[in-house]
């Protein structure tokens, strides 16, 4: 019977999260992509102008930055990492800090359910620990987007369409229970 240290378990846990990002959605960005199509030159136009057929491209591009994942998915940041004080003592618990920004597709109890899957252990205890919840939806209501999409700045508001905002976010707590046998 070999027993598994709080940290070797929470390090498990973290690990196969950051290898395991959430799937792409293009779908609510497509509508803001194809309003700035106009503003391209060369081959950023013609990506713009068919996203029908380039969309998957896109994804893949702004899911392998940092800065625009989010438009594309759930993305996951592993933010603190707790455990033991001492040289010589081995920590009863681990805590981590895990920060999930979430695409309009998920939602807080997708997002856990998930992790919950992933992470596959027991002796893993996720919690919410914060949460910031924003409008699922805006209306881009502003001159700016209405000379965007083509619209005359004097035009009804009503014709505007309806964009996502930055997505939610909330911190989930992941700490170990205490050492079982494994």
């Amino acid at each position: 019977m070999v027993l598994q240290s709080a940290i070797g378990t929470l390090s498990r846990a973290v690990s196969r999260l950051e290898s395991s990002p959430f799937p792409t959605h293009i779908g609510m960005a497509r509508e803001m992509f194809g309003a700035l199509a106009g503003g391209y030159n060369g081959p950023m136009a013609l990506l713009m102008a068919n996203l029908w057929l380039f969309a998957p491209v896109l994804a893949r591009i702004l899911a392998a930055k940092p800065k625009t994942a989010a438009v594309v998915r759930t993305t996951t940041a592993l933010t603190i990492f707790r455990s033991g004080d001492k040289e010589n003592a081995l920590p009863a618990t681990a805590t981590a800090i895990v920060n999930h920004r979430i695409h309009p597709n998920d939602s807080v109890a997708s997002v856990i359910a998930r992790d919950r899957k992933i992470i596959n252990d027991p002796n893993v205890k996720i919690e919410v620990s914060s949460l910031r919840l924003d409008s699922s939806a805006n209306r881009c209501a502003n001159l700016a987007y209405a000379a965007l999409r083509g619209h005359p700045v004097d035009g009804p508001q009503r014709s505007l369409p309806t964009v996502h905002s930055s997505p939610a976010s909330f911190h989930s707590r992941l700490t170990t229970l205490p050492a079982a046998p494994r």
